[in-house]
């Protein structure tokens, strides 16, 4: 049984566009041609931003992350935007519900740390 992710070509990727990525640091990202990149939503020591997510090996040799579906055209310029609005806009990918409240996180945050039901109890 072949297990094998199937990877988009980087050379198929259109700039602009958010693709479901395999990434160490987030699932979707926008294709920036223009800096070989994805513009991803960064979440780290309680943070969010914006950031180019590319991989290097031991050899120097950039890696990027595999795009495995094109998602849709980002309505952003991924070279000139608004960080706040982008955000916004990334974050909606990742959505998960918390059972308590019913608000949306981004998985890599603690719960205690951003829902206000559970506060009551920590």
């Amino acid at each position: 049984m072949n297990t094998e992710k199937k990877y988009i070509e980087t050379e198929n990727l259109k700039h602009g566009y958010v693709y479901q990525i395999m990434a160490r640091n987030a699932r979707f990202g926008v294709w920036n041609e223009k800096k070989g990149e994805y513009l991803i939503s960064r979440f780290k020591f309680h943070n969010n931003f914006t950031f180019g997510e590319v991989y290097w090996n031991m050899k120097g040799d950039i890696i990027l992350p595999g795009a495995i579906k094109e998602v849709q055209k980002c309505p952003y310029d991924v070279n000139d935007f608004d960080e706040k609005k982008m955000l916004t806009y990334l974050n909606t990918f990742d959505i998960i519900k918390c059972s308590e409240c019913g608000r949306n996180k981004n998985e890599w945050i603690r719960h205690e740390d951003w829902c206000p039901e559970r506060k009551k109890v920590f």
